[in-house]
Formats: C-alpha cells, sequence, structure tokens
C-alpha cells in the first residue's frame, strides 16, 4: 500500500492459503476512515505474529483506532448501551487474517469479543469511580449490558452487537486467535502486498 492510495473497504488481498481484510468495524455511519499504511501492514504483521506464526496456526483479528470507540462509550454519561447510535467518529478498523474469506467476516460487529472488551473498561472504570456513586452505578450498569450483548453472541454467528443487546436482557484490543477463522500459511501471508 502506498501513502497516496485510496481504497474502498472492505479490502481483500489473498496469496493461495491466505486472505487479508480490512473493512470499517463498529456500529456507526462512518463514510471514510483514514489510516496510515504502514501502521495497517504493523497490524497484520502482528496478526501472523501472534496468531499464524507462534504456533497457533490459526487466523486472527485485530482492531485499529478501537481506542476511539471505547473512549466515546466510557466518556460518556450514562455509559450508552450496545443499541444506541454512535457517530462516524467511533468507527474503527478490524484487520483479519484467514485461510479463506467469508461473506459474513466482520469480527468488528461479529465477534463478542468487541463488547466484552467494552464490558471489561466499563468494570474498570466503576473500581476507579467513587463507591456507591451515580457514576459507578453508570459504569457497572453499562458493563453489564455491555456482557449481555456478548452473551447474546458466539463466535462465526451472525448477530451483530447492538442485535444481541436488543434481543438480549479493556483495554485497547491487540488481537484475537480465532481457530474458525481457519490455518493460512505464514509463506503466503508474508508475500501479499
Amino acid at each position: 500500500m502506498d501513502s497516496a492510495d485510496l481504497f474502498s473497504l472492505p479490502m481483500i488481498r489473498e496469496k493461495d492459503t491466505c486472505w487479508i481484510t480490512v473493512e470499517i468495524g463498529g456500529h456507526s455511519q462512518a463514510v471514510v476512515l483514514m489510516a496510515v499504511p504502514d501502521v495497517i501492514n504493523e497490524s497484520i504483521a502482528r496478526v501472523i505474529d501472534q496468531c499464524v506464526d507462534k504456533g497457533h496456526g490459526i487466523g486472527g483479528f485485530t482492531t485499529l483506532g478501537f481506542e476511539n470507540f471505547q473512549h466515546y462509550v466510557l466518556d460518556s454519561n450514562p455509559v450508552p448501551g450496545p443499541g444506541a447510535d454512535f457517530p462516524p467518529k467511533t468507527a474503527f478498523f478490524t484487520i483479519t487474517v484467514s485461510n479463506a474469506v467469508r461473506v459474513a467476516l466482520q469480527p468488528g460487529a461479529l465477534d463478542p469479543a468487541i463488547p466484552a472488551a467494552i464490558s471489561r473498561s466499563a468494570l474498570d472504570s466503576a473500581r476507579l469511580a467513587r463507591v456507591s456513586s451515580s457514576t459507578q452505578f453508570g459504569y457497572m450498569s453499562g458493563a453489564q449490558e455491555w456482557a449481555t450483548g456478548a452473551a447474546g453472541m458466539k463466535r462465526g454467528g451472525d448477530v451483530t452487537w447492538w442485535e444481541a443487546a436488543s434481543t438480549s436482557a479493556s483495554d485497547r484490543m491487540i488481537y484475537q486467535c480465532d481457530p474458525g477463522l481457519g490455518s493460512p500459511a505464514v509463506p503466503d501471508c508474508s508475500q501479499i502486498e
């Protein structure tokens, strides 16, 4: 990828057994996301290193810009639930390495790790809030709502976290390995440009 290139998303690159997909994650109406190509390439390399190469031999995904979404949720009062409308600034990239492309891959929308990460972060914020304060209660309620959304999902399923939250009563994510994404080969992945 060159720094002046513009790409439509999702962007898919493949070589034999390795498929790399870059797409918009989250529940917002973002039209344009900008990222430095080197950062995307570093993110791809991290997933290959952590999931495919380090003895796991499985695919995985990473997020890029997830902290913008996370900060928006945690800085709001009250904490918005998964079914809320989120502004375009909360969109983030998901970068997936797998051995095949799936029509409904979209881990930024379909993987329970996303709402689970928000729930953990809300719990952490609740622990830091003044005991029995409305702020602590807001974080605890938000954590429960996001955890409920995650519980209504399954990895590899087709229910988004905002749909799961409406049908059911961390820190920045670095990567998530998933055996359901197959076994891409490191040599194939490293040859994709």
